[in-house]
């Protein structure tokens, strides 16, 4: 797709809905998050979690001890900011799906307040089966919105 000022853009997945999957191994700048959610509108992010060795132990701290403090018993409430890949990835205001090379994906909203952020679990097959047909997994509609 070209951008509006002839920018070439290139999808990692659009779905047939025209949900767009962004897969994020690298180190991405908070511009280029920004650039890339404001031109794709519809759009998910996947970040690779065992990129860097503390992020998998990093999240998961504190996670048990947090569970059900939300409305719902599977979301998991947590200071995002001591946790260095979502405080990284705090500027989304789109859904980031952090994968930890396991059988599910772990979806943090892009609502928070300033130390709380949500997230719930997620399988991979539910995300497929999800992103397949444009909607979001049922467990992500339980997270709070902005």
């Amino acid at each position: 797709m070209r951008s509006d000022e002839g920018d070439l853009h290139f999808a990692d997945v659009r779905t047939p809905s025209g949900l767009v999957i962004e897969f994020q191994h690298s180190h991405i700048g908070e511009d280029e998050v920004r650039a890339r959610e404001q031109f794709y509108g519809d759009l998910v992010w996947v970040i690779d979690g065992t990129r860097l060795k503390r992020d998998r132990s990093s999240f998961f701290d504190g996670m048990d001890q947090n569970r059900g403090l939300g409305m719902n018993p599977e979301q998991y409430v947590f200071n995002g900011n001591g946790r260095q890949i979502t405080r990284r990835w705090a500027v989304s205001e789109k859904l980031v799906y952090l994968d930890f090379g396991d059988t599910d994906l772990w979806c943090v909203s892009p609502y928070q307040s300033k130390w709380q952020f949500f997230a719930v679990r997620v399988t991979k097959t539910e995300f497929v089966a999800a992103c397949g047909t444009g909607r979001m997994a049922p467990a992500v509609g339980r997270l709070p919105n902005p």
